[in-house]
């Protein structure tokens, strides 16, 4: 099996494959903190926005019927 391989696997190997792994998640945060500024931001707006605008819709499709 893959974990039995994984153990056998010299130290040096498993090693590499740990660094591998710290440095992409490393990386991976870093580009999520840089877009996340901007992007989040932008993000959390469109969704309030559609939200908004769904509820608008919701509510003057059923207020005549539902009130």
């Amino acid at each position: 099996s893959l974990y039995q391989r994984l153990h056998m696997a010299s130290p040096t190997r498993v090693c590499t494959l740990n660094l591998s792994i710290y440095l992409s998640e490393k990386i991976k945060n870093f580009i999520v903190d840089r877009l996340s500024e901007s992007w989040l931001k932008t993000v959390c707006c469109l969704t309030f926005v559609f939200g908004e605008l769904s509820a608008i819709g919701i509510f003057t499709k059923a207020g005549p019927r539902g009130w």
